[in-house]
């Protein structure tokens, strides 16, 4: 050419040049290029040159001339590969370095950050990932010990996660806070125990373990178990204070552990037989609350006591029986039962409440609403009873009271009594009783004056309405030293003529006194057959030990002479007592 440097075209059929080797005239360069189009220096579609430092140069370009790809030496006689985009920005490069380890680059479409790079550094390769901004995030690597690493660090470039191999060859992820002060601390971490067996740790900031996911250490079948412990436990409390775990059975369990002494408190489980149980325990591990469902779906409350310190028996029992019905048993400290509400065998859908004596089988109070034979009609009832020995030596119950709920009746073998304060004394109480007689009788009392030896009583309305016409019986007293005395001449409930003896007809006041039976009730039946009070098992004879009778006196009660619960017909033999 003009500046005489050498050049060679090659021109196609249509004398358009589509390859040139030509030198440049200032740097002395050698260029091959080969073009789409006739005029030079435009259309390059592939240009292989050496740049002014000596090193050789390949590039691949698009119609605007923009480098799509380029292959060449740098400065440093490393060879390095770029691919661009539609815009001519290197976005992919491959390089070695002065180290001469192999590189490869992505950038983002100006070219200008690098947003991931493959590397090898050590000899061990490295896959990082930077952010918009060029930050490190995410590195993918072989540690020392040639285990696979995935770190990945928040914008600040500290690492919060890793995923690994440890250098016994098991598996683990971990999991860091972003706080300075606790750069090195773990918060979580997912990785094997000693035996090999999967486990999730969650850690506090004092870099104790607080959550505990894997399996049970004591389940021989390797069931899961979630633990959890104390924050900062001191050092010989290391157990973990609370488990949901499966047990051996299968069933799902939940054990809360107490800071006493790290011994089991509430358990929540399913063990042999139970749908699902609720279990409460001591420091000694003795259970003292158990709620359960049974594997027929029947609930039950079991409380046990702490006397002595270990035992562990009943005191208290809420369940349902095989009939389906509730009940509620307590017991004393010999695991005795002591008080039983229940439903009746036999009938369901009739309840008693039983009430015993500590240290026997005998009862103190019963209660159940069923058919009983001195009403004869359904209705509740409630018997007391006095326990005492009889002359076998055999502790036995004795019913004393009868409470009928349907008719209200009550029946005895004692006495009605009220107890008051003396009223001049009070160390002392007066103690009255009250009279009994063969009927339900109810009186009245007034004070009336004869008007010329004659007077008209009207009793009360109240009295007059309850009173059997037929059975009105009055007593009249004269309060005068000269009466001859009075006669009742006509009775009625309304009315009670009265008139002095003989034709007399002084004035003067009488003190009149009227019984009668009660008309809303039955006649008492005073003597009955044994077997009307079937169901009660007897009451206490009146007699004491040697036969002379109970020293505070006959009550009159037949109730106290008629020992209950035999056979027709069968005799009686009394039953002597304690006096106490």
């Amino acid at each position: 050419d003009r500046n005489g440097q050498g050049a060679l075209f090659l021109r196609n059929d249509s004398g358009d040049i589509v390859a040139e080797i030509f030198s440049d005239s200032t740097d002395e360069n050698v260029a091959l290029v080969l073009r789409q189009s006739l005029a030079p220096g435009t259309n390059n579609r592939a240009v292989l040159w050496v740049d002014p430092g000596g090193q050789p140069h390949l590039d691949l370009r698009n119609d605007d001339n923009l480098n799509r790809a380029s292959m060449f030496v740098d400065d440093s006689e490393q060879g390095r590969i770029r691919l661009g985009n539609a815009g001519g920005n290197a976005v992919i490069e491959m390089r070695s370095d002065e180290d001469q380890r192999p590189h490869l680059e992505l950038r983002d479409r100006s070219g200008d950050t690098l947003r991931a790079e493959l590397a090898v550094t050590q000899r061990l390769p490295h896959l990082t990932l930077f952010s918009g901004q060029g930050d490190q995030r995410a590195v993918l690597e072989l540690d020392d010990n040639v285990q696979g690493r995935l770190t990945v660090s928040d914008s600040n470039g500290v690492e919060r996660a890793m995923l690994g191999i440890r250098q016994d060859r098991s598996p683990e992820l971990v999991l860091r806070p972003s706080s300075s002060v606790f750069l090195l601390q773990e918060r979580a971490r997912l990785d094997l125990d000693d035996e090999e067996r999967g486990r999730l740790q969650l850690r506090s900031d004092a870099d104790r373990v607080v959550v505990e996911v894997g399996t049970d250490p004591g389940s021989e079948a390797q069931h899961p178990a979630v633990r959890l412990f104390e924050r900062d436990p001191p050092p010989d409390e290391l157990e973990p204070k609370a488990v949901l775990a499966v047990g051996e059975a299968g069933n799902g369990e939940l054990a809360l552990r107490s800071s006493h002494n790290n011994g089991t408190s509430v358990l929540l489980s399913a063990q042999q037989g139970e749908m699902a149980s609720l279990r409460l325990r001591d420091g000694g591990e003795l259970e003292r609350l158990a709620l359960a469902v049974s594997g027929t779906g029947q609930g039950s409350l079991v409380i046990t006591g702490s006397e002595g310190g270990g035992s562990d028996e009943t005191r208290v029992e809420l369940a349902v029986d095989d009939e389906d019905s509730g009940f509620l048993h307590l017991h004393a400290g010999s695991n005795e039962q002591t008080v039983a509400a229940e439903s009746i065998p036999g009938a369901p859908d009739h309840g008693r409440l039983r009430v015993a004596l500590q240290g026997t089988t005998a009862g103190l109070l019963q209660a159940s609403p069923t058919a009983f034979p001195i009403t004869g009609a359904r209705g509740g009832h409630l018997v007391l009873y006095r326990v005492s020995e009889n002359q076998q030596g055999d502790t036995a119950n004795f019913p004393t009271i009868l409470l009928d709920g349907r008719t209200g009746n009550i029946f005895k073998s004692g006495f009605n009594a009220f107890l008051i304060d003396h009223p001049k004394d009070p160390n002392l109480a007066i103690n009255y009783v009250s009279l009994e007689g063969r009927q339900a009788d109810i009186y009245a009392r007034e004070t009336i004056t004869l008007d010329q030896g004659e007077a008209r009583w009207e009793p009360p309305d109240d009295w007059s309405m309850l009173v059997r016409p037929e059975s009105i019986t009055v007593h009249c007293t004269p309060n005068s030293v000269d009466a001859a005395g009075v006669a009742i001449v006509s009775r009625s409930p309304s009315a009670i003529e009265i008139r002095a003896l003989r034709g007399g007809s002084d004035s003067f006041d009488v003190d009149c006194l009227a019984f009668g039976t009660r008309n809303d009730i039955d006649l008492v039946q005073t003597i009955r057959p044994r077997a009307d009070f079937a169901g009660l098992e007897q009451l206490s004879p009146k007699q004491d030990q040697d036969g002379r009778g109970d020293s505070r006196g006959d009550s009159g009660s037949t109730m106290g002479q008629i020992p209950l619960g035999q056979a027709p017909g069968a005799e009686a033999s009394p039953i002597p007592i304690d006096p106490a």
